[in-house]
């Protein structure tokens, strides 16, 4: 009995350590990598319009389609104003203001193509030398025509100012500061221009009322007082901001004047005179709950 118990013991130890030996075997065996063609790829990072792999990936942000940013320019510069893909009407007016630059897809594009954005950068490096060498030929043009030749008096043929009206410009110019052009990429206006005509701050604003329907939380300040061209899409990422935090949520919202469905893209004026029919405000926006049908 002893010996049957002994016996069935060395075989379970002598299983256990061919088991072990096993599972370290398949341990130290490398992974099977699984290749990926690029060719199975390219329906995704290349552009409809050109293409070719992305450059500046842009998308648009309603659709989530993706293009160059030149080829999306150029496509808005013939006066589309839709997806040039799935042809969803992006904005009636002004369809470049609703697309963004994909920086997560124009890095996965990077890494994926082999040497591209090396290329890239050196085909820009090329490019704005050309554009430099351009730039200078057509200086040095406009100085040998007319910039530094002077007539037979001394004036100026660019100017065809006599000596006496030169002199008394410079004497009233003398002591008036000359504007320098500080503005840098970040800035949205240059030092020349006024910023409140820039963003349109002196139009007249239009007062709202937003009342929302049974179903949805009204909000603490219901009145507010909108740029005359700001658009049902505004006001739908306010509403997302104000009642969940998340203005990623506004296409959760219908919004109605008069029981009319509004547009995505009608701006304030637009509804205050169609709409409201140029009654006393505030025009009264009622939001409800979005229905796919």
């Amino acid at each position: 009995m002893a010996y049957t118990r002994r016996t069935a013991n060395f075989e379970k130890n002598e299983s256990f350590k061919n088991s072990e030996n096993s599972s370290s075997a398949g341990t130290s065996q490398k992974p099977m990598e699984n290749f990926v063609s690029l060719s199975s790829i390219n329906p995704y990072i290349t552009c409809p319009l050109c293409n070719g792999y992305f450059v500046d990936a842009t998308t648009v942000i309603d659709c989530l389609h993706t293009f160059c940013k030149s080829c999306l320019l150029k496509y808005f510069d013939e006066d589309n104003t839709d997806c040039p893909k799935c042809h969803y009407q992006i904005h009636q007016s002004h369809p470049s203001h609703y697309v963004a630059f994909d920086r997560t897809m124009q890095d996965i594009v990077y890494k994926l193509v082999p040497g591209m954005q090396a290329e890239e950068q050196r085909r820009r490096e090329q490019f704005k030398l050309k554009q430099k060498k351009k730039e200078d030929k057509e200086r040095r043009e406009q100085e040998k025509n007319g910039s530094f030749e002077k007539d037979e008096n001394g004036g100026d043929l660019a100017s065809n100012e006599s000596p006496e009206t030169s002199k008394s410009n410079e004497e009233e110019n003398k002591g008036k500061e000359v504007p320098t052009n500080t503005k840098d990429d970040d800035e949205c206006c240059s030092s020349e221009q006024d910023p409140s005509l820039m963003h349109r701050r002196n139009d007249e604003p239009v007062l709202i009322r937003l009342i929302p329907d049974s179903k949805l939380d009204p909000i603490d300040r219901s009145f507010v007082r909108l740029s005359a061209f700001a658009t049902i899409n505004t006001v739908k990422r306010l509403l997302a901001y104000l009642l969940f935090a998340d203005i990623t949520k506004y296409n959760e919202f219908d919004i109605f004047c008069n029981y009319e469905l509004m547009g995505r893209d009608f701006s304030m004026a637009f509804i205050r005179k169609t709409r409201w029919r140029n009654k006393p405000e505030p025009v009264v926006l009622m939001y409800k709950e979005r229905l796919d049908f």
